[in-house]
């Protein structure tokens, strides 16, 4: 055993091998001297505890193995990456970014204690409650941790061992794969369905109620639609029937906003006050959607239906945090400053809805200037500058599409699958797509202030040119 552990390469002749020396440039070389030590005391331990001989590998192979595993450390947490994929509201990055006083409030609310329980907070009498009231409408507003458990709680409450009435044509994931009706039977309730996949009447609306029947559930912004032989009524025509029969009506608006977004390209849908004032009992959305908040679940509605809500055992364990209703708190008062005649307060402020508002010649503009900054890079063989169409979530369908600008990237040493792992490998990470046998990079999801520092992380490529660069785990 001592002659095997005597073949090992000292740190210095690994760190001078290509694939650390090159890492080092990229990362803290304290971190990196630190995990080449970690890593070679873990190797001799297990040859030290080996029953046979293990062969040792060269210092280039060893070093390569170190690399790798260091880069898979650096990425193994939540870090920070720069959305190029033309998907605004991205299932795999995470919420879009907060507004600055979102995040002062964050800040403030984290450095210390809270005046009252996110019981009190996010339910009854709260100033998030008062802020929803004057810009939906609404009589009472509940927040819960996320959407699910937003329409968890609504079950539990209202539903369970009762029957939901859902549209058999509902019954599909939403663009965030979440699968509702999995989520009323797990919280308790029946599904009733009705009608078919392509066609609901209100006669099957009808044939599927009876006196077990606790309320008519109804989902806007599935990720599909449907071409050819469909008929589907639309919500405020399905509303109608309900309040006809005194049936409740709760509605999810999936990732839909407080304000009309059809200015931005994307194909009207209603709004929050648009759905209540058409007589919804209550309206669940998503806080990270198009209201361009924190994640959560907000519930509003009918005073009678959300205090059952906020009075219900379960709704402890569902309220949002301090942290997030302090970020919602701030992003709302954004939209109350909006309705009192600042023009544009959202979207200049709300991040999400200032790059849904960015111009396409705007973006063109970007795509110019930043061009022959990245063409210049001795990592890159062409630069191209095309339009192109962006989307609002990675369900990809038409009403969400948008126009855009992008860059088509050609690597001078990679594949277009390496080059897109290389990007995603730096720091930040630079998360792009694939376009036939180039790399795109779609500016209608980068903020301006990031532009510079897509040209920062094109540079790292070209100085980490010769050494392998593995893709982020």
């Amino acid at each position: 055993m001592p002659t095997v552990l005597g073949n090992f390469p000292s740190i210095n002749e690994l760190l001078e091998s290509p694939p650390l020396k090159s890492l080092v440039e990229r990362v803290n070389p304290t971190r990196v001297m630190s995990s080449v030590r970690s890593f070679v005391d873990g190797m001799r331990q297990d040859l030290q505890t080996a029953v046979s001989q293990r062969q040792i590998p060269s210092p280039t192979a060893l070093a390569e193995q170190i690399a790798q595993w260091i880069i898979r450390q650096e990425h193994a947490g939540v870090r920070a990456v720069i959305n190029a994929t033309g998907l605004v509201l991205h299932p795999e990055l995470g919420s879009a970014p907060l507004a600055d006083e979102a995040m002062l409030a964050l800040r403030e609310a984290a450095g210390g204690y809270s005046r009252a329980t996110s019981r009190n907070l996010a339910g009854r009498g709260s100033r998030i409650e008062e802020l929803l009231q004057q810009l939906t409408g609404c009589e009472a507003a509940v927040v819960t941790n996320n959407a699910a458990l937003a329409l968890s709680l609504v079950t539990k409450a209202s539903a369970c061992g009762r029957e939901v009435l859902v549209p058999r044509c509902q019954l599909a994931s939403s663009a965030d794969g979440t699968r509702s009706y999995e989520l009323v039977t797990a919280a308790g309730g029946q599904l009733r369905e009705c009608g078919s996949t392509n066609h609901l009447h209100a006669d099957d609306l009808s044939a599927g109620a009876s006196e077990r029947s606790a309320f008519l559930f109804w989902q806007q912004g599935l990720a599909f639609e449907v071409a050819g032989n469909h008929e589907v009524l639309d919500v405020a025509t399905a509303i109608g029937w309900a309040n006809k029969r005194s049936l409740p009506v709760v509605v999810d608006l999936g990732f839909g906003g407080l304000n009309d977004c059809s200015s931005f390209g994307l194909l009207k849908q209603p709004t929050v006050k648009e759905t209540l004032q058409a007589g919804a009992t209550a309206v669940i959305v998503r806080g990270d959607g198009l209201l361009g908040g924190p994640s959560c679940g907000l519930i509003v509605g009918r005073s009678n239906f959300i205090s059952r809500l906020a009075e219900h055992p379960l709704f402890p364990a569902t309220a949002a945090d301090k942290l997030t209703l302090a970020a919602l708190e701030s992003t709302l008062e954004l939209y109350r400053s909006g309705t009192e005649g600042t023009a544009n307060t959202c979207e200049r402020s709300i991040p999400l809805l200032a790059l849904l508002a960015t111009s396409a010649d705007n973006l063109k503009h970007r795509c110019e200037r930043l061009a022959p900054q990245l063409a210049a890079s001795p990592a890159l063989r062409a630069v191209e500058v095309f339009p192109g169409e962006a989307f609002l979530t990675g369900a990809k369908l038409p009403r969400e599409r948008m126009s855009t600008w992008g860059l088509s990237l050609q690597s001078a040493q990679r594949n277009a699958s390496e080059l897109l792992a290389a990007l995603a490998a730096t720091t930040p990470a630079v998360v792009a797509r694939l376009q036939g046998d180039r790399v795109w990079l779609d500016l209608r999801c980068v903020a301006p202030r990031e532009d510079q520092q897509i040209v920062l992380a094109v540079e790292q490529l070209s100085r980490a040119k010769e050494a392998k660069e593995p893709a982020p785990v």
